[in-house]
């Protein structure tokens, strides 16, 4: 048989070509590439003259009654095209980025072209050669129940998208007489930014004071025992109430507590975002195209574009493999080796629901690193910096938990309360990984 596989980018099918010429693949395949959105819908004009300029606000909603797509990169839809009509293949294989837009991507040149081959589905969350040979082996038929929703869902977004955006964006601009494009994500993002921005120039400071005791070995802060209130909004009643009070204090109790606190969830694309802001300042799209890198060209992480923080079960068998990865990288090497060297921590970790959940995979898992060997002398700083982020965050979910015991003293001065508190460390736990300290 022989089937031709259609990947999203050029050096993805290079890469799947390259596995699939070493690896004894029962049929022939053909390796063609997209350049991502090759096809993009219709503008509103295009539906109907009633829609184009001057717009106006009688002819909204805009519904076309069937979303019809224009060709934007004509070279590539027509070797595409030239490919699926050929007659030659019995079967395609859609190896598009494995997610909702990998879907659209193929979806809306497949059914733009019209040609109705069989179609399975190439799924991988990275491109090492072992994944990918793989995914090759297990390729997955496109009438499967999770990938008819998937492929539903990304081509309903798309024309949400549509009807959202021509639609407000013509209403809000006939009725301001201002141009002012609307989006579902940007939209609701600038209402938050705008939102935020409006209660930091509405905020008002209130000068307030409190009132701090000084026991000797140790300082209490005082609070309302009925309102657990520490403020006083007047100078003067504060000084007031310091003058009425005694000049020694009695330990009214002693509350000591354990505090165990676990690894954080494994990184998101979001996550993954966010602590590279804090650590370093890269913006979210800088990060994105770190880790994209990182995926596509170095295979050294898993499918970077996933909402999800959790593992599934079937990949959680195969972290001894992502582990022994990493035993070389002098900064977690010992870390490394104390995990792999006790296998009920790591069949623990892969059974823990706050890190392993196939219910809480979305369209693919958590970021990981890859099962590949790092060689980090080939890694630009930012590559290196955003590669340790991930290793970090996957290496800390095996360690111990940090520990410390919290320490709350309440002291009485005359019927008022004084509460201190402070913590000792009992065990730093997976924070060592980042070389903090106890942070008392």
């Amino acid at each position: 048989m022989k089937a031709l596989l259609i990947a999203e980018k050029p050096s993805l099918a290079r890469d799947i070509e390259s596995v699939y010429r070493k690896m004894k693949y029962p049929d022939e395949i053909t390796f063609i590439a997209l350049r991502g959105h090759i096809l993009e819908l219709k503008t509103p004009e295009e539906y109907s003259e009633a829609w184009g300029k001057p717009w106006k606000l009688d002819v909204l909603p805009m519904i076309p009654e069937k979303f019809e797509y224009n060709v934007k990169i004509k070279d590539v839809y027509k070797e595409v095209k030239d490919q699926i009509t050929s007659g030659k293949y019995d079967y395609i294989i859609n190896a598009c980025d494995a997610g909702r837009e990998g879907e659209l991507i193929f979806y809306s040149v497949y059914k733009h072209i019209g040609k109705k081959i069989p179609v399975k589905r190439f799924w991988a969350s990275d491109t090492t050669p072992t994944t990918i040979e793989k995914a090759l082996n297990n390729l997955i038929d496109d009438k499967d129940s999770s990938l008819t929703a998937l492929k539903a869902s990304s081509q309903f977004r798309a024309y949400f998208d549509w009807l959202l955006g021509m639609n407000l964006s013509r209403a809000i601009t006939l009725k301001t007489g201002t141009l002012i494009p609307c989006g579902r994500v940007m939209t609701p993002t600038l209402g938050i930014v705008v939102q935020r921005e409006l209660e930091i120039r509405n905020f008002k400071p209130v000068n307030f004071w409190e009132v701090e005791a000084d026991f000797d070995k140790y300082k209490g802060l005082w609070f309302d025992k009925d309102t657990n209130e520490t403020k006083f909004l007047d100078k003067a009643k504060a000084e007031e109430f310091v003058s009425k009070l005694a000049k020694e204090g009695k330990v009214e109790a002693i509350e000591q507590k354990k505090e165990t606190e676990y690894a954080p969830t494994l990184h998101s694309l979001l996550e993954l975002q966010k602590e590279a802001n804090k650590a370093y300042g890269y913006t979210a799209d800088k990060t994105l195209a770190i880790a994209q890198v990182l995926y596509e060209k170095k295979k050294l992480l898993t499918y970077p574009r996933t909402e999800s923080r959790y593992l599934p079960k079937n990949l959680a068998e195969m972290i001894p493999k992502h582990l022994k990865c990493l035993e070389d990288i002098p900064e977690v090497s010992k870390f490394v080796a104390k995990i792999l060297g006790d296998k009920k921590r790591i069949a623990e970790t892969a059974s823990n629901k706050k890190y392993v959940d196939d219910k809480k995979v979305t369209d693919h898992h958590a970021i990981i690193p890859t099962n590949m060997q790092p060689k980090l002398a080939e890694l630009s700083k930012e590559e290196l910096n955003i590669y340790m982020l991930v290793v970090k965050r996957f290496l800390s979910i095996f360690l111990d938990p940090y520990v410390t015991n919290k320490t709350t003293i309440i002291t009485d001065v005359d019927g008022e309360k004084f509460k201190t508190t402070g913590k000792t460390l009992v065990d730093l736990g997976y924070r060592a990984i980042y070389n903090v300290k106890d942070d008392k």
